[in-house]
C-alpha cells in the first residue's frame, strides 16, 4: 500500500516540478522585460 502512494505521489511531484519550471523561468523573463523597459524609459538603453 505505501509502495502505491509513493508512486502516485512521484507521479504528481514530477510534473508540478516541471510546471513549477517552465513558470519560474517565464518570470524571470518578465523582470528581464521590465529591465528592458525601465532602462528605455530613463534613456540608458543601448
Amino acid at each position: 500500500m505505501i509502495g502505491i502512494a509513493a508512486v502516485l505521489f512521484l507521479a504528481l511531484l514530477i510534473p508540478y516540478i516541471v510546471h513549477y519550471y517552465h513558470l519560474e523561468n517565464g518570470v524571470q523573463r518578465l523582470y528581464s522585460l521590465y529591465d528592458e523597459i525601465a532602462a528605455f524609459l530613463e534613456g540608458d538603453y543601448e
